[in-house]
């Protein structure tokens, strides 16, 4: 009977889940597996960008004082 374990590239330590990230840079690729704390660096980089923001920005509610104020001062 033959077990395999997968353990982090940077740590070593069987007890903690790990995952694979294949790297390619300038031709060349490369496997790394890598624990949640030390691939946190690599995660950020292949996490979804956020959505950009759609439509007019919200606008500014403002009272009728307000209103008279500014027309006061022009």
């Amino acid at each position: 009977m033959k077990k395999e374990i997968t353990v982090c590239d940077v740590c070593q330590n069987p007890n903690l889940p790990v995952t694979t990230y294949e790297v390619r840079a300038n031709g060349r690729k490369g496997q790394t597996d890598r624990c949640d704390d030390h691939g946190a660096e690599l995660a950020a980089i292949v996490a979804p960008s956020p959505a950009p923001r759609r439509g007019r920005p919200p606008g500014r509610v403002v009272s009728m004082d307000e209103v008279e104020a500014a027309k006061a001062q022009k």
